[in-house]
């Protein structure tokens, strides 16, 4: 019995499954839409702190083909680095209210996006990742940062010979919705290295401050009549600072190569390197605009802040190509 009713119920449902498997005509096709590719839309809040941040060098100088004996010797080597940095309600949130650069959040919105894609605004045959920005604004309440020093003997991890302390606050970066970051390989199949495409506008850069200081001014022990003892602390730098239509463009190719020949290998033997190839790359902005005070508060607004000058520059453009190298002696 139940093989019968399933048989019945097969031949009833045969002619709705054929029909289902008929090719869709160009018209029907013309009604499907779809697209790949990942879209992404943060709406974020972090604060960020980090004890020490520190390069080393083990070995200090040494008399060398990079190293002039003139400049004496030292075995010790030493860190330089940062300490107690701090971000304070580091923010990536959409673009909603602003119009900077004509920008209008109703008709010009775009998340972050991923594709990958092969051909078009690159060479054929060239598959690249780009990147999509989007229209979002970049925030966050304060940055600070001491740049310090120490010994590489006995490092434990405390930088503890300060240069100056820096401090920015109310920065606020909007993007331009149309940026984007190609990520590539430019050499062609059988090579290796990345090429980036730089493609990235900002719409408006905002500071309230960007300070440096000294904690400590003289220091203790320098007195003299002019100064008295010379100790309090003082800050310098550009209060309420505007950049307005910053645009970065270019290409810059990554590659790592060892050298056996060429003044390099002359110079030291068989050489590692990092490579960067600039091609084409630019930055330029329309207008920069800050105050430049002195205060004894790293906001450079207390009632005691004194303005020196007031700064600006207009239609500037730095142009760069050419490459440069990095490695070890």
């Amino acid at each position: 019995m139940w093989r019968r009713m399933l048989t019945t119920l097969a031949l009833l449902f045969l002619p709705l499954s054929a029909q289902a498997m008929i090719p869709l005509s160009d018209i029907e096709l013309s009604s499907v839409t779809g697209q790949a590719g990942v879209n992404i839309n943060p709406d974020i809040v972090m604060n960020l702190s980090m004890d020490t941040l520190a390069w080393g060098d083990s070995d200090g100088i040494n008399p060398g083909p990079y190293s002039p004996s003139s400049w004496g010797s030292s075995t010790d080597g030493g860190y330089f680095g940062i300490r107690d940095f701090t971000v304070s309600s580091l923010a990536i949130q959409s673009r909603s209210d602003d119009t900077y650069g004509g920008y209008d959040a109703a008709t010009m919105w775009k998340p972050f996006t991923i594709d990958v894609a092969t051909g078009g605004d690159h060479d054929a045959g060239e598959t690249y990742v780009r990147l999509g920005i989007g229209a979002y604004e970049i925030s966050a309440d304060s940055i600070d940062a001491t740049f310090s020093l120490a010994p590489h003997s006995g490092f434990t991890g405390a930088l503890n010979q300060d240069l100056l302390a820096v401090h920015i606050g109310g920065l606020e970066v909007y993007i331009n919705p149309l940026s984007s970051v190609d990520i590539s390989n430019s050499r062609g199949t059988g090579s290796s290295g990345i090429t980036f495409t730089l493609d990235v506008g900002i719409d408006q850069w905002n500071m309230g401050e960007l300070s440096f200081g000294d904690r400590d001014g003289l220091g203790a022990g320098t007195t003299n009549a002019w100064i008295g003892n010379g100790t309090g602390a003082g800050w310098v730098g550009f209060s309420n600072a505007r950049i307005s239509n910053l645009l970065l463009n270019g290409q810059v190719d990554l590659d790592v190569v060892t050298v056996t020949e060429g003044r390099y290998a002359d110079f030291d033997g068989p050489t590692t390197l990092v490579r960067f190839n600039f091609t084409g790359c630019r930055l330029e902005l329309d207008t920069l605009s800050a105050a430049v005070k002195l205060d004894r508060t790293p906001s450079l607004h207390s009632t005691g802040s004194t303005t020196m000058c007031d700064f600006f520059i207009a239609d500037a453009s730095l142009q760069v190509n050419g490459w440069l190298d990095i490695w070890a002696h």
